[in-house]
C-alpha cells in the first residue's frame, strides 16, 4: 500500500471524525436551543396565568367540577376568579370573570354557566370573547356576538334560585359597535334589552344540560310574563341595562337580548354587540306597603293568632301565617286627650272592629320585612304615653298564580299611664 494511499485514507478519516463532531455540537446546540424555548413558553404561560388569578401567583383559585372542558385561557376547567364583581350577585358567572368560556356547536364559545339562544330565521351570530379585542368591562372576560353584513336576533339566559315575593334587580352592561368599510356609516339601532321572568320558565326540555341543549329560539316564543327593560342602543361605551321585579316562584330566568340592525347601503357592515358584569340582587321592597293599592283587603284567614302587648310609648305586635310570609304593619296612635269611655275599655282592650273598605288615611307603616316566616313580630317604639293604638298586619305570600298580600281586621288596643302592668290582650275577633 502506497504511502499516499494510506495518508489519504488516514486524512479522510480524521476529516470525517472532525464532521462528525461538528455535527453532535450542532445537535447538540439545536437542543439547547430547543429546551431553553420550551422553558420560555412555559414561563410566559405560567405569567400570563398569573395575570388572571385573584393573587397574582399563578395558583389557580378553584377549579369547576362540572365536566365542561372551558376553552379560555388555557382549555382547563380553571375558574378564574373567586371573587363576584357585584356583592350579592345571585347568578353563577354573573360577570362572567369567574369561568372560562365553553365550546358549542357549530362555532361558538359561551360564557361559561350561561345559556345562547338565537334567532334561526336569521343569520347565526358568531359568539366568542370580547376580550379578543380588548372589549370588556370588568377583566377578563366578556360576550360577543358578531356577524358580517347581516342582522342577527340572540343573547345568553341564565336561571338562579330566588326568594318569592321579593324584588330582584336584573343589570348587566352593554354597548354596540356598528362597524364600516366605506366611512362614515349612517346610524342603526342595536335595539338591546335585558330581561326577567319572574315565574320560573326556562325554555329547555327536562334534563338538558349545557353540552346539548338547543340554542335556537326565536324572540316571540318569550313568555308575556317577561319583564324587559327599555330598548337602548348604546354605541362604542359600556352602558348599564336594568330591570327589577317581583319574583313569583323560587327561581327566576335571566335574559340579555341583542337584535342589531345593519344597512350595508348605508355604510354599516357590522354590528357587533357585547354584554359584561351582568348580575341579579336582591333590592328593597319598592312600594311604601306591601298592599297592591291604597285598599285594605278583607282578611282571608291566613293571619291568625294576633296578639297585641301595649305599654307606655311602646306597642309590640305578633301574628302567624299559615305559609311563610313577608311582614308589614300598619298602625295609628291616636292621643288621649281625655279620659277614655264608652267603648273602650279601660285595662286592656278591646275586641276588634270588623271594617270593609278601610282605605290608609292616617296611617303610618313599619319597613317591609321580606324574609318568609311563619310567626312575626313587630315592635313600635317612640309612641305618646297614652294613645289608643289601631292597627292592621299584612303578609305577603306565594300562592298558585302569584303573590297576595293577606291582611288581619283592623284592631284596636289602648295604652294607660295609671296601669303599672303591660297590658296584653288577644285580638283575634269572632
Amino acid at each position: 500500500m502506497s504511502p499516499f494511499k494510506a495518508d489519504s485514507r488516514e486524512s479522510g478519516e480524521l476529516i470525517q471524525s472532525h464532521r462528525d463532531g461538528k455535527s453532535g455540537q450542532r445537535w447538540q446546540v439545536l437542543a439547547f436551543v430547543a429546551i431553553l424555548g420550551f422553558t420560555l413558553v412555559v414561563m410566559l404561560l405560567v405569567g400570563l396565568r398569573s395575570a388572571y388569578s385573584d393573587d397574582g401567583t399563578g395558583v389557580d383559585p378553584t377549579v369547576a367540577d362540572d365536566g365542561i372542558i372551558w376553552q379560555y385561557p388555557f382549555g382547563d376547567k380553571t375558574l378564574l376568579k373567586t371573587t363576584k364583581s357585584v356583592p350579592g350577585d345571585l347568578l353563577t358567572n354573573g360577570d362572567m370573570d369567574q369561568m372560562g368560556l365553553y365550546w358549542k356547536y357549530p362555532n361558538h364559545y359561551i360564557a361559561g354557566a350561561w345559556y345562547e339562544w338565537f334567532s334561526t330565521r336569521l343569520l347565526i351570530p358568531e359568539y366568542t370573547n370580547g376580550n379578543e379585542r380588548g372589549f370588556v368591562h370588568t377583566p377578563a372576560n366578556s360576550q360577543r356576538m358578531q356577524k358580517w353584513g347581516a342582522s342577527y336576533a340572540g343573547g345568553l339566559m341564565q336561571s338562579a334560585v330566588v326568594t318569592p315575593c321579593t324584588y330582584y334587580r336584573f343589570q348587566a352592561y352593554g354597548h354596540s359597535r356598528p362597524g364600516s368599510q366605506d366611512p362614515p356609516p349612517t346610524y342603526v339601532d342595536s335595539h338591546m334589552k335585558v330581561g326577567i321572568e319572574p315565574n320560573g320558565w326556562w325554555y329547555l326540555e327536562e334534563g338538558k344540560t349545557i353540552p346539548n341543549y338547543p340554542s335556537g329560539f326565536e324572540p316571540e316564543n318569550f313568555p308575556p310574563t317577561v319583564v324587559w327593560s327599555p330598548e337602548a342602543t348604546h354605541n362604542f361605551v359600556w352602558t348599564p341595562y336594568e330591570v327589577q321585579t317581583e319574583a313569583l316562584s323560587n327561581t327566576v330566568t335571566v335574559i340579555l337580548y341583542s337584535n342589531p340592525e345593519v344597512n350595508p347601503d348605508g355604510g354599516v357592515w357590522w354590528n357587533d354587540t357585547l354584554w359584561d358584569t351582568a348580575s341579579l340582587v336582591e333590592i328593597p321592597w319598592p312600594k311604601e306597603t306591601l298592599l297592591d293599592d291604597e285598599a285594605i283587603p278583607a282578611p282571608d284567614g291566613q293571619i291568625s293568632n294576633l296578639t297585641a302587648n301595649i305599654a307606655s310609648n311602646q306597642a309590640t305586635i305578633e301574628w302567624d301565617t299559615s305559609v311563610e310570609s313577608s311582614t308589614q304593619l300598619l298602625y295609628r296612635a291616636v292621643t288621649l286627650s281625655e279620659p277614655v269611655t264608652g267603648t273602650l275599655l279601660t285595662h286592656a282592650l278591646y275586641l276588634p272592629r270588623i271594617d270593609t273598605g278601610i282605605r290608609l288615611v292616617g296611617f303610618q307603616h313599619t319597613l317591609v320585612d321580606t324574609q318568609p316566616v311563619f310567626h312575626h313580630r313587630v315592635v313600635v317604639t317612640g309612641l305618646p304615653a297614652e294613645y289608643v293604638f289601631e292597627f292592621v298586619a299584612l303578609s305577603r305570600w306565594l300562592g298558585a298564580g302569584g303573590c297576595f298580600t293577606s291582611a288581619s281586621k283592623v284592631a284596636r288596643a289602648q295604652s294607660n299611664r295609671a296601669l303599672s302592668q303591660e297590658i296584653s290582650s288577644v285580638l283575634q275577633g269572632e
